[in-house]
């Protein structure tokens, strides 16, 4: 798992819609990774349910975050016989991912969460258990990076898979939250500063509480915007939510229908999502091997964010709102993924390359080959149509 980019789903299908016909819906949308959760209220609670799940996915090359009652007890009274005994169930299914322990801890929590990640980690060394840290709406915004970097250190750097965190760009009224690109710049920090891979989660959900909407249903570009200002922090892990619509969750929590509806049906969100999803396995390989230098915003500036120095190397033309990302691999290649920030409008994203490489390829978003650009190395100039919330990823030659 550890080679392939995980592209994964948070809310499951629930018990009573557990069949072939769901789990080849997960498939055909080129799903590697599920996570269950417990306490839950899909109907998915014994180990014996667990196991059928995990046949299931096996059979569609999928993994599983697995998750049973028994994982109720983990964040207080488990004793080391019994995490032992839940990794016991499961460490010996192919399909086996991981084991699900806290979503969103507290600071006070962290203790704890690493003590059993730990535990089960040293019980089933090639699995991922995880623990996802809140956004900085969970906790002091001053302490964000600082409870990032605690959760790091109490489980220990060695230990960790990946860093996990969400955050939800679509809050209610039609805008950006504005905390959204300052969580990915902690995110990313942490991640550096540890040499650890980052992962977070994708909104494709409209969520109210009460009288009052919290989060709103994207439409298919601003799916597109949110996996690739996500790839431009350098993510090498994505994961829906929500991929089932929840439901039953409280008088006072109605969600909307997200991918697929409460009763298993495909939404219009299904297609955009299997297309991306697409796109993401195909510059899988490529990104798992990517090292984020900078990120950059020309035009607006969101909060958190840095602009664009003047004279970068790649200089974009004109004042349009995008991000400017660099990477390099392995063996010092650059690379260079722009993202066109109107989640709106196709835009014509023109630049120029000072120093005039000799060469300028994109990574092809359906076969992940380098394929030619409009680039010219006489004029050092490059001009490029985006989709709405469109990436695309860049190559320079070494001279």
């Amino acid at each position: 798992m550890n080679k392939e980019f995980p592209i994964g789903i948070f809310y499951i299908p629930t018990w009573a819609a557990t069949n072939d016909i769901q789990y080849n819906y997960i498939q055909d949308a080129h799903i590697n990774f599920m996570q269950s959760f417990y306490p839950n209220v899909v109907g998915i609670n014994t180990e014996e349910q667990m196991k059928t799940i995990l046949d299931l996915a096996f059979a569609r090359g999928i993994k599983v975050q697995v998750s049973d009652s028994r994982m109720e007890e983990l964040m207080t009274t488990a004793t080391d016989e019994e995490i032992d005994a839940i990794a016991s169930s499961y460490k010996h299914h192919p399909a086996t991912g991981g084991y699900y322990i806290k979503d969103e801890p507290s600071q006070e929590q962290l203790s704890r969460a690493a003590y059993v990640y730990k535990r089960l980690k040293w019980n089933d060394p090639n699995s991922f258990p995880n623990v996802n840290m809140f956004p900085a709406s969970g906790v002091p915004d001053s302490n964000h990076k600082d409870y990032l970097e605690e959760w790091v250190n109490q489980a220990g750097p060695a230990n960790l898979e990946y860093l996990t965190m969400d955050t939800y760009p679509f809050v209610a009224g039609d805008v950006i939250g504005s905390d959204y690109f300052k969580d990915m710049e902690n995110l990313r920090a942490v991640g550096l500063k540890y040499d650890l891979k980052i992962a977070a989660y994708l909104q494709a959900v409209g969520l109210s509480l009460g009288e009052t909407a919290y989060l709103r249903r994207p439409n298919a570009d601003e799916l597109r915007w949110n996996v690739y200002t996500n790839l431009a922090y350098g993510v090498k892990g994505l994961y829906w939510f929500t991929w089932f619509q929840p439901i039953d969750q409280g008088p006072d929590t109605h969600f909307t229908t997200a991918i697929m509806d409460s009763a298993g049906n495909k939404t219009d969100l299904y297609v955009p999502v299997q297309s991306l999803n697409e796109e993401i396995k195909q510059w899988g390989p490529i990104l798992m091997g990517l090292i984020s230098r900078n990120v950059f915003f020309k035009g607006k500036l969101p909060p958190g964010t840095k602009p664009l120095p003047a004279n970068y190397f790649w200089e974009p033309v004109d004042d349009e709102d995008q991000i400017v990302s660099h990477f390099v691999d392995s063996c010092g290649r650059n690379y260079i993924m722009v993202v066109n920030l109107d989640s709106t409008n196709n835009k014509t994203l023109r630049y120029h390359l000072s120093s005039k490489p000799s060469v300028l390829t994109e990574v092809c978003k359906s076969t992940g080959a380098e394929i030619p650009t409009s680039y010219s190395s006489v004029s050092g100039e490059l001009s490029s149509i985006f989709l709405p919330g469109e990436g695309k990823l860049y190559i320079l030659s070494d001279d």
